[in-house]
């Protein structure tokens, strides 16, 4: 037993607390598994016409939203980019663009958002990339999504893998940062 002040602590009373603090941190998290999130982050299921979400039908966008549409439900992996098996964030946009348009981007999210031409938000069409700040670096871009259309995109969040979420979403208003054109 511990005395504190006028606090008594037995060791299964510490082991509480212990497990009741893992258990807040697990909660709490990094990455995209934030609980805050809207309807349409519960899209992870392969074929839920994601196409028809897209506003302009242009050839890139269309073939990229069909790629992209495919990976829905693959969990997330880190360090992983293959579709169906797991893939992270930047694993999913570098292997979507590879796919449908045999573009070669660089593999994470910092360096992906450098090789982008900065867009402003009027511009965005259905397969620009989002870049967003999740860690405790509010400047450090480790998150990337691809846009659908002005508030919905597709990313590889760390706790439901592949699946479509909304950018009015609170948690990823916060931590947005960027888009980008590759």
């Amino acid at each position: 037993m511990q005395k504190f002040g006028e606090w008594t602590l037995t060791m299964t009373t510490i082991r509480h607390i212990f497990s009741l603090l893992l258990l807040i941190m697990m909660l709490l998290g990094c990455g995209c598994s934030h609980k805050t999130v809207k309807q349409s982050d519960s899209m992870t299921a392969p074929g839920r016409n994601i196409l028809s979400r897209v506003k302009s039908k242009d050839q890139r966008s269309v073939a990229l939203i069909k790629e992209a549409e495919t990976w829905l439900g693959t969990p997330y992996r880190y360090g992983g980019a293959e579709k169906g098996r797991g893939s992270d964030c930047s694993g999913f946009v570098m292997s979507v663009y590879n796919s449908a348009l045999g573009m070669k981007i660089p593999r994470n999210s910092a360096l992906q958002q450098e090789f982008c031409k900065p867009i402003e938000r009027r511009e965005v069409r259905a397969g620009d990339l989002v870049f967003f700040a999740i860690g405790s670096d509010s400047l450090k871009i480790n998150h990337v999504g691809m846009m659908v259309n002005e508030d919905e995109f597709l990313h590889a969040s760390q706790s439901k893998g592949v699946i479509l979420s909304n950018l009015q979403n609170l948690y990823y208003s916060k931590r947005f940062r960027s888009f980008g054109r590759p």
